[in-house]
């Protein structure tokens, strides 16, 4: 279940209100850390988790954010198939794919997606 700073509401258009981060990742005790990290360095910012796809997917339609924050890490590849699909929902929101192993992924590109190095290991 996708985890909010404020209750969830209908739909909000882009433009006036908060502004969102979405943070994908199949592991809750990082996906708390990194929320309470972002929350810490970005207090302007709203944070969502989830942990799926599907939850993903679902939240960026109703609440679109300014910027994704996935877990390429994840078990069985899923973190490229969450970033493939969130580039095909949100075109032109920036992708930012974390991996605590930058060695495995380096030189790897996908369309538009930035990688950075996750220090935070579970």
């Amino acid at each position: 279940m996708p985890q909010h700073d404020a209750g969830m509401n209908n739909a909000s258009p882009p433009g006036p209100g908060p502004t969102r981060m979405l943070v994908v990742d199949c592991n809750a005790m990082l996906r708390v850390g990194l929320r309470a990290w972002l929350r810490q360095e970005f207090p302007q910012y709203e944070i969502d988790t989830v942990a799926s796809q599907e939850q993903a997917e679902e939240l960026a339609v109703a609440r679109p954010p300014a910027l994704v924050l996935v877990d390429i890490d994840a078990r069985h590849g899923e973190g490229f198939a969450v970033l493939r699909s969130l580039r095909a929902c949100l075109p032109h929101v920036p992708l930012v794919a974390l991996s605590g192993r930058s060695h495995r992924y380096e030189g790897y590109t996908l369309d538009r997606v930035t990688f950075a190095v996750r220090v935070m290991q579970a």
